[in-house]
């Protein structure tokens, strides 16, 4: 894919990706006007929206990860990463933290649905969780998880 057509996909994702925070944000009644802000990306097109910051009023609250970050308010939180390639050793840091902490402390049943199932930290959680006596129950796409044998989701499946 071209250089063009890459910025132009992430384009448009981000701008889905900002539309849909700025819905939840408006149905749950948030006032965005302090924090939306926009960056010069040098692109000739418009100027994608980000979060710069937490409102001068209300509860939401910045969460700052290693590789991304999120905001939280008392009943929600959501979370974007900062994809890096495929670099395996640099899918730490990020999302993990968050989802390692929460399905830590799960009790009684986890459910996960996930398109790739490659991170280690959040395997061993599940595996923990299983081990604690929590029911599991996933659904992976077998396309982008790796099934052979020795792939790390098969440690999940053999429990």
């Amino acid at each position: 894919m071209s250089k063009k057509k890459n910025q132009d996909s992430r384009s448009l994702i981000t701008g889905i990706i900002g539309a849909i925070v700025i819905a939840i944000a408006a149905y749950f009644g948030v006032d965005l006007s302090g924090i939306i802000d926009t960056v010069d990306t040098g692109d000739t097109g418009s100027n994608p929206p980000i979060i710069s910051g937490p409102p001068a009023s209300g509860d939401i609250q910045i969460i700052s990860l290693d590789r991304g970050t999120g905001a939280s308010s008392s009943f929600w939180e959501v979370y974007f990463t900062e994809p890096v390639g495929r670099d395996e050793s640099l899918y730490n840091g990020g999302l993990d933290v968050p989802l390692t902490r929460a399905i830590d402390g799960v009790q009684s049943t986890l459910d996960i649905a996930a398109f790739e199932w490659e991170n280690e930290a959040l395997n061993e959680a599940v595996l923990r969780a299983y081990e604690r006596g929590v029911t599991v129950r996933m659904a992976i796409d077998d396309e982008h998880t790796d099934l052979e044998a020795g792939g790390l989701i098969n440690s999940l499946i053999d429990a």
